[in-house]
């Protein structure tokens, strides 16, 4: 499968094609995906991957063969990577430019060894691939975290064959009110911080809060939540048993402080870049895929 650019440098660490250091504006998410490899992954969640997978793609297993090769567009620690290769046939390429490639392959290492799973460390914004290579891309949970999402996009289309599908999803920018919270009124300090103490704190003071999230509910002051330095726990699925639902929170809150980037786009905005960019749009807005709700944009290029 020759699908890498001529005279491009890299190297290979146990399996794994590097074309970037680690070192990075990423390296939180390597990180974090160490610590929380197994929390999201279906096996321990009734297939919540698969659904948002599912739902945010529309894709069906008739279009897929053993020749469709599909890019993931920020990887992570592979949940959605097992999603897919539980459920469509085709090879994947799994990108991400932090060293959560290696919690990917642990993951999913029997697909890895049977050469339909394949992890490369890269800038999804400067892809070591030929261009209009991929059948199918998906870039989920991730293009908020770029420092250019414009750029990011307009690579992704570069990389997807003519007349193929492009799905990705983003945080909603839904007006001033979305970046007033305790979020982005801490991100400036927190996202600087020492990812290790960061995570000591965020583990010592989200039980407290989430005590704290439950009471205002109760009483019906839930606006205030916004305000508490812990992600919101209604965007932890449901179905995410009792036990595990502290570590999920714990993750998020991790995520949403430790990102270097976080930059909320607007839907029609998004839809608009695809436009301009020689892709017909079919589809979006919000999708609601049972556990959540995303903002989605699902196009075709031209």
């Amino acid at each position: 499968m020759n699908i890498l650019k001529k005279k491009i440098k890299y190297k290979i660490q146990d399996g794994v094609f590097k074309f970037v250091k680690d070192k990075n504006y990423a390296v939180n998410f390597g990180y974090q995906w160490e610590i929380f490899r197994k929390t999201q992954i279906d096996d321990y969640n009734r297939n919540i991957s698969k659904t948002r997978l599912l739902k945010q793609t529309a894709w069906k297993k008739k279009e897929f063969n053993s020749r469709t090769i599909v890019l993931e567009a920020g990887a992570g620690a592979g949940r959605f990577s097992r999603a897919f290769l539980k459920n469509f046939s085709g090879k994947l390429i799994s990108v991400d430019l932090s060293n959560a490639v290696f919690s990917n392959k642990k993951n999913n290492l029997n697909y890895f060894k049977k050469k339909r799973h394949f992890l490369c460390q890269a800038d999804i914004a400067n892809l070591p691939f030929k261009n209009e290579i991929f059948d199918k891309t998906f870039c989920f949970g991730v293009l908020q975290h770029t420092p250019n999402i414009k750029k990011t996009l307009k690579e992704l289309i570069k990389k997807t064959k003519k007349k193929g599908s492009i799905v990705v999803d983003f945080y909603p920018y839904k007006g001033f009110w979305t970046l007033i919270s305790a979020k982005y009124i801490l991100r400036p300090i927190t996202k600087r911080m020492q990812k290790e103490n960061l995570l000591k704190i965020i583990k010592t003071i989200t039980p407290f809060f989430f005590c704290i999230h439950l009471f205002l509910k109760k009483f019906g002051l839930d606006f205030l939540t916004r305000f508490l330095p812990i992600c919101d726990p209604n965007t932890i699925p449901k179905s995410v048993n009792k036990r595990d639902k502290m570590d999920w929170l714990i993750l998020d809150t991790f995520d949403m402080f430790s990102a270097y980037y976080d930059q909320p786009q607007k839907i029609k905005e998004i839809k608009k870049f695809f436009i301009e960019n020689n892709c017909k749009v079919i589809f979006s807005g919000y999708v609601n895929y049972k556990f959540g709700i995303s903002a989605v944009i699902r196009a075709y290029k031209n």
